[in-house]
């Protein structure tokens, strides 16, 4: 059993670029996988692809595009807390170097963050932020509930 947070981005880049960005200074290492290379450390395995079979679904529900999907799978014996500081550290890196729309889902459905419009929201019901995941998000951000589809 995992847990799994998708990241859809409306980008110019190509997954494994996204990758490329991320791969250093976040304790992750490269790893041959079957569906392409990703990236794995602390329990979580990242990858990239160019996610199609969401993009209907993506632009009904948020108004935009994505041209790739950054996923994140957490493994049943990861440290989770750790694992969810370096989704977070790798999501927000990924919104600094890439500006245009993106939402962070957890499996699939409830959404952690989103970007719409140049505006950074979080969702407050995303129980890690009350912890401590706040002072990970370096860009500007607002605290709302947004509510899942």
């Amino acid at each position: 059993m995992s847990a799994e947070y998708q990241l859809y981005l409306a980008t110019i880049i190509e997954p494994l670029q996204a990758l490329q960005i991320v791969c250093q200074g976040f304790e992750l290492e490269w790893v041959d996988e079957p569906n392409g290379p990703c990236l794995f450390g602390s329990g979580m395995l990242v990858g990239a692809n160019h996610g199609i079979e969401f993009q209907s679904i993506i632009e009904e529900e948020f108004g935009f595009v994505p041209n790739i999907t950054i996923w994140f799978r957490l493994n049943w014996d990861a440290d989770f807390e750790k694992a969810d500081r370096i989704m977070i550290r790798v999501t927000i890196e990924l919104l600094r170097q890439i500006s245009e729309d993106a939402v962070l889902l957890f499996n699939y459905d409830s959404i952690v963050l989103q970007r719409l419009g140049g505006n950074l929201l979080l969702n407050d019901a995303f129980n890690p932020w009350i912890t401590d995941l706040l002072p990970e998000v370096t860009l500007p951000y607002e605290i709302r509930n947004l509510p899942s589809s």
